[in-house]
Parts: structure tokens; sequence; C-alpha cells
């Protein structure tokens, strides 16, 4: 037993951990030894996910929270396109009516008015907001909108043109009038904690995901092709 315990003392000489190596080993020469034992806190440290990492995990859930300046600009931008173009819809369906049946402005204005806001809830839920909410829940939310909104600006519109004034110079400021509000409703209530959740929103992130992590590799390796190659070349050799 003692020539077995002389023999492993001299293939290892233990030293002090700094000394020799990082292991604190050194063999029956003198040099050092790599791969010493494992420490018990290394042991004890979990391992970590080497696998591709998903967007989602990359950016979160989806983001219904703050936005950015340039998100709340695009936004109001978008609303105001659409918003333009249920316009159009409802002026040219007021137009229509009013010339084909005679009727008075009241009638005319509201079947044109629902046109526009169901053209309008349509494109915005989808482009402007991106939202995945339930559609019946958020159109009753936009009916309850229009249920005080309708009956008031049919209200003040019948009384503006009895009193003389101009049915579409009326019917242009209404629009204004409905797209400044519809807006701060939609934006705050119907769509509030639901927005860029749908799977064109999700899509977008990703690729933007995507897009971020080759920017971030490209600064990595190089700015030109030539230096991206040669850069990470070596990084493959080395590796």
């Amino acid at each position: 037993m003692s020539d077995r315990k002389e023999t492993e003392q001299q293939k290892y000489n233990v030293t002090s951990a700094g000394e020799e190596g990082a292991s604190g080993l050194t063999n029956a020469n003198g040099d050092a030894v790599e791969n010493g034992p494992v420490r018990t806190d290394q042991a004890c440290e979990p391992a970590q996910a080497t696998g591709p990492v998903h967007a989602d995990q990359l950016a979160g859930p989806a983001e219904t929270g703050k936005l950015t300046k340039r998100e709340n600009l695009a936004q109001v931008i978008k609303f105001v396109l659409f918003s333009v173009s249920a316009g159009i819809i409802e002026t040219v369906a007021f137009t229509v009516l009013d010339l084909a049946t005679g009727w008075s402005y009241w009638p005319c204005y509201l079947i044109a008015l629902i046109l526009s806001v169901v053209w309008n809830f349509t494109l915005n839920r989808e482009f402007t907001f991106k939202s995945a909410n339930n559609v019946p829940v958020a159109m009753m939310k936009v009916a309850a909108f229009y249920c005080v909104f309708a009956p008031l600006s049919t209200w003040w519109g019948h009384a503006l043109t009895s009193a003389g004034w101009n049915e579409y110079a009326v019917l242009l400021g209404t629009m204004a009038v409905n797209l400044t509000t519809e807006f701060l409703y939609d934006r705050f209530f119907v769509f509030r904690g639901s927005m860029n959740t749908n799977q064109r929103a999700r899509v977008g992130k990703e690729a933007r995901v995507g897009k971020e992590a080759q920017v971030g590799r490209n600064g990595r390796c190089g700015a030109t092709e030539t230096e991206r190659n040669g850069r990470c070349g070596g990084e493959e050799a080395e590796k």
C-alpha cells in the first residue's frame, strides 16, 4: 500500500491553485495538468442553452405595452389614411343617396356613416392596431361609440343645414371630428392591451429581430464582405 501511495504522489504533485495552473495539479515532470477536478460550484452551475433562440424569446411577448414614438406616429398616419378612404366612401355614398333619393340630410348621412364605419374598423383593426382581440366584442365597443356619436352628429348636422349651412361643409367638419374622437377611443379603449398581437405583428417582429441579429453579426465580424470573410473565417479556423 505504501508503494502505491508513493507512486500516486510522484505521478501527481498537488500544488496550491494558481501557481502551476488553474487546476492546481502537476504531473511527475512538473507540468500543469489542464483538466483538473471540477469544483463544487462549477458542478452546480446550470447548463447554458446553446440552441437557436426564437424571436419571441428575444423580444418577449407581443408588444402590448408602451409604444415608441415611431410606432405611435405610424399608428396616427395609418389611421388618418384609412379614415380618409372611409371618408371617401362616406362622401360617395352620401352623394349618391342625396341625388338619387331626394331624402333629407340625416338618413343619407346615417347610411353613409354606417358603411364608412365598417370599412374603417376592418382596416384599422388589421393594419393600424394589429389587434387579435375578439371581433364581436370590439365591434360592440365601436357600436357603443356610435350610439353616442351618430345621434349627436346627426342632430348638429340637421340643425346646421337647416340654418343654411352647406351640406358638404357640414359633412366634412363632422368627419374631422369623427376621425379625432374615434382614434382616441380606439387607441385607449377598443384596442388597448391587444395592440400588435395578430399574426401580421408577430411576423414583423420576428423579421425585425432577425435583422437586428444580422446587423450585430456584421458589426462583430467586420463592416465589409472581405473583412467579414477574413475575420469570421479566422474565428471558424480557431474553433
